[in-house]
């Protein structure tokens, strides 16, 4: 089996890819929790904990228009999703794409570098186009520029190759487990789609993978 959807797998390859990299994490113990919140058409969106910290995941091959900007309403609203989901905690949110974001990546790692929000605005807002984007960002957010540049800091843009994404996934599995990593990771989608909604833990999704006849090394 070389692709671990069923018949909508050629809008969701990626983000089953995504949900099942996180899955392995979570095998391997670099996680301690997963929900799957969604997984359908062209979307994932998961809830990790790792360390006491939630991380949103949300992973989608690439942008309807191949561009992420604040001033597109598409892309199932996305960016007042991140606004919301990161407004009055110190959760992260990670988005995850096949294609490049600059749009997002350049002004979270110049908030990521500032020592304050004066000094994101003083180094990064030094051109008409980046002011008017920071402008529509806070219109679409709600808040000051302060808190603006929080949660911009808690936003990880993450790109990466569809290949790459299933070429670790099934070293991963390989790692885990003695059964063929092709026969693996249908079963561990499958366990994550059937618990969609519910969080899974290292031992439950251990327990649900050995009634399917697969158990990691070593558990």
């Amino acid at each position: 089996m070389t692709r671990p959807a069923g018949p909508a797998a050629d809008t969701t390859r990626y983000e089953h890819w995504w949900t099942l990299s996180e899955c392995l994490r979570l095998l391997h113990g670099a996680s301690d929790a997963l929900r799957v919140e969604a997984l359908d058409a062209g979307r994932a969106a998961l809830v990790v904990t790792a360390d006491a910290r939630r991380e949103i995941h949300h992973a989608r091959r690439e942008h309807p228009r191949g561009e992420w900007d604040s001033a597109d309403a598409g892309a199932g609203r996305l960016l007042e999703t991140i606004g919301d989901r990161l407004a009055g905690n110190g959760d992260l949110f990670v988005l995850v794409s096949g294609g490049g974001t600059p749009e997002l990546a350049e002004p979270c790692a110049a908030a990521g570098g500032a020592e304050s929000a004066e000094a994101f605005e003083r180094d990064w807002l030094t051109t008409r186009v980046r002011r008017e984007w920071f402008a529509r960002l806070l219109r679409r957010w709600i808040c000051d520029a302060a808190a603006a540049v929080d949660r911009l800091r808690r936003i990880d843009v993450r790109t990466v190759g569809e290949t790459a994404l299933e070429q670790q996934v099934r070293r991963g599995a390989q790692a885990l487990f003695a059964a063929d990593p092709g026969a693996v990771v249908p079963h561990l989608l499958a366990v994550a789609q059937d618990a969609e909604r519910g969080a899974l833990t290292r031992r439950g999704l251990v327990e649900r993978l050995a009634r399917r006849g697969f158990r990691p090394r070593g558990l």
